[in-house]
């Protein structure tokens, strides 16, 4: 591209400068990530976590979904693939702002199907009504702490504070405190044409979002484990309920693992811990235990009842 020659008009300008230089700075960033990246596998794991499990971490007790379905975590989602998005592009900076509404998102839905919250404050922030806002992050976070006082023993640290302090971390680049998370250090810009940064692939800036990404997923995942423990023991749902499983709050053995694996190091004692001792987990072991397999039969009906769904979807 050359400079001199770009549109008069500025957004035109800035059209063609975005153009000329993103497709530089992705492939550079999917360099870096295949060949350098020191957690490419913990990555990669994180990554599939956000895209196939974590809409499907909470419960589908009839009392939760009716208070927050399973948005919190779905929007969690989308937060966590913009966040990849926006490293692709060199705006490293814009990927703390999603991180922090991850976070955000799914311990204010994991404080919202508790017991002890009200249904009718979980749907006045579900339809924008509530007069209070998005749960204080500090106070939700008590209030999960103290929802499940049996997963701070034998462990060094809180759960709880972990994640605060994570979160802190995340606020301090968000609101800019002090030089060391200013914009020219998470985000530099070197070259500017017209008073635009240019974006561009930085090696330090990128290694140090996809570790905030990373640890932030790794976090998510001890969230949900402590929320719905019954995720960390995966179960063949489509055994006993063939193509119709529950909606949410199982994983399969697969998903259960990848789960586990996400775990922090530090806090893999207490996950096992709850798997051999949880009674909830027991419960439910139990329960799948005692259902009958899907017989091949049944499993036809399923199909057929499916495809004639589909074809009178079609016709509509």
């Amino acid at each position: 591209m050359n400079p001199f020659n770009l549109p008069k008009e500025s957004f035109n300008a800035r059209r063609d400068i975005l153009l000329s230089s993103l497709e530089s700075v992705i492939t550079e960033t999917s360099n870096y990530i295949y060949n350098y990246y020191p957690n490419l596998e913990k990555l990669e794991q994180a990554e599939s976590f956000c895209t196939h499990e974590l809409m499907e971490a909470p419960t589908a007790r009839a009392d939760h979904l009716e208070k927050v379905s399973i948005f919190p975590w779905v929007e969690a989602v989308h937060e966590l693939d913009s966040c990849l998005t926006v490293i692709f592009q060199g705006n490293y900076k814009n990927a703390f702002d999603s991180l922090r509404r991850a976070l955000e998102l799914v311990v204010a839905g994991s404080f919202f199907v508790l017991d002890s919250t009200e249904s009718e404050k979980a749907k006045k922030w579900m339809h924008s009504v509530s007069d209070n806002g998005t749960p204080n992050f500090k106070r939700a976070l008590s209030a999960l702490k103290k929802a499940t006082p049996q997963y701070d023993q034998d462990n060094d640290e809180l759960w709880t504070d972990v994640l605060l302090e994570h979160y802190w971390d995340i606020c301090n680049v968000i609101h800019v405190n002090g030089l060391k998370n200013s914009f020219n250090i998470i985000s530099p810009r070197f070259r500017h044409i017209n008073g635009m940064g240019v974006p561009q692939f930085d090696k330090k800036a990128c290694s140090q979002s996809l570790s905030y990404y990373l640890k932030t997923v790794e976090l998510i995942a001890l969230t949900v484990a402590l929320s719905n423990p019954v995720l960390l023991v995966g179960f063949d749902m489509e055994r006993k309920f063939g193509i119709n499983p529950p909606m949410s709050g199982f994983y399969s053995p697969v998903q259960a693992e990848n789960l586990a694996c996400l775990i922090p190091d530090n806090f893999q004692k207490l996950i096992a811990r709850i798997k051999e001792t949880d009674t909830n987990i027991s419960s439910i072991q139990h329960w799948y235990d005692s259902l009958p397999d899907i017989t091949e039969e049944e499993l036809n009906a399923q199909f057929e009842r499916q495809d004639e769904f589909f074809k009178e979807f079609t016709k509509s």
